[in-house]
């Protein structure tokens, strides 16, 4: 308060606002640049004992779509195999 107290009445008037005002709005200037010279730091870590999986789909979706793909697969392995033991007959 007295550091813009400038006529020492204990109080803040309009132009001592504004001194105020333009202080803080320096002050968080200034914060905001040391931040943005700072490096970034993100850190992911895998959680223990658990599947680690970054996606934008919740746990059931991916967890259909794998079971789709893994039943394609499936079917796609044994459709080979069938032509192949076809070919060998």
């Amino acid at each position: 308060m007295d550091r813009f107290d400038k006529n020492g009445d204990n109080k803040i008037d309009l132009h001592e606002w504004q001194a105020v005002r333009k202080a803080a709005q320096q002050e968080v200037r200034k914060q905001h640049a040391e931040m943005r010279l700072q490096a970034d730091t993100h850190l992911i870590k895998a959680p223990k004992e658990r599947p680690f999986i970054l996606s934008n789909k919740n746990p059931q979706q991916l967890a259909w779509r794998y079971r789709l793909w893994a039943w394609l697969h499936l079917a796609m392995f044994l459709f080979s195999a069938l032509l192949l033991l076809q070919r060998l007959a």
